[in-house]
């Protein structure tokens, strides 16, 4: 008796593909495979994008992506290699490094701009534009205060 991986439905009569989706549910896969491909592609500019903000909205791409296949990997459905889960773990764990890579090259251009100001007072504008940038950074990462406190 077969039954369909993602509705559940099962019978004597009932036809499966070779996703193990019904007749119903087969159009689900044109949708999976749509979305698999702007994951790979979201995961490639994640690595190559030249821009922190190009990085980090498709490391957002790849983890909102990858949450919605990762239904149907738990199902069953065959989506993309390696797994969703997969995936996931290693965006999200990307995803922090790259927040935490920017916030450390904000503060270093601050201090930069610190070291060769002339007066106490643009030191200290370069250091809280600086501070400013690491929080404004950090901010997506959401429990960032042991990063924003090191930093500051």
């Amino acid at each position: 008796m077969a039954q369909c991986r993602w509705c559940d439905k099962k019978g004597l009569f009932l036809s499966v593909d070779s996703n193990g989706l019904c007749r119903d549910c087969q159009p689900l896969i044109i949708e999976v495979e749509s979305k698999a491909r702007v994951l790979i592609d979201s995961m490639r500019l994640a690595h190559e994008g030249k821009t922190f903000g190009t990085r980090l909205s498709r490391c957002d791409l790849t983890i909102e992506h990858g949450e919605y296949l990762s239904k149907f990997e738990h199902k069953g459905v065959r989506t993309v290699s390696p797994s969703p889960s997969v995936i996931l773990t290693e965006y999200r764990a990307l995803r922090t490094e790259l927040i935490i890579e920017e916030a450390n090259t904000v503060a270093d251009k601050a201090f930069g701009k610190c070291s060769v100001a002339s007066t106490p007072s643009a030191k200290e504008r370069a250091l809280a534009a600086g501070i400013l940038k690491v929080r404004e950074v950090t901010e997506s990462l959401g429990s960032a205060g042991d990063v924003v406190e090191l930093l500051e």
